[in-house]
């Protein structure tokens, strides 16, 4: 089997192509995984919403939400997507 370490392992690890369009803030990468049966909303700790919120890409958060995403999103990032629902925000065009 291969290394943890390996871009292959990571690449292949379930949640990971979604953590990434996140953190890209690219919203059209992001929709279509979440299209996915059953999408992985977190990886080693870091929800897709942490990921979004580093980002910046507030967008994103509905989608999440309608996702299912429910778990505690780590400290500051929970107030972050409430005050930006309302305002858009820079995301990958």
């Amino acid at each position: 089997s291969m290394s943890v370490g390996s871009p292959d392992a990571a690449g292949s690890q379930p949640g990971v192509p979604l953590l990434s369009a996140n953190l890209r803030g690219d919203v059209a990468a992001a929709t279509a995984l979440l299209q996915e049966p059953n999408p992985v909303l977190e990886v080693a700790g870091m929800t897709a919403l942490h990921a979004a919120a580093l980002s910046n890409c507030a967008e994103l958060v509905p989608l999440l939400a309608a996702a299912g995403e429910v778990q505690p999103a780590p400290h500051g990032v929970a107030s972050w997507a409430r005050s930006s629902a309302g305002r858009p925000m820079p995301c990958a065009p």
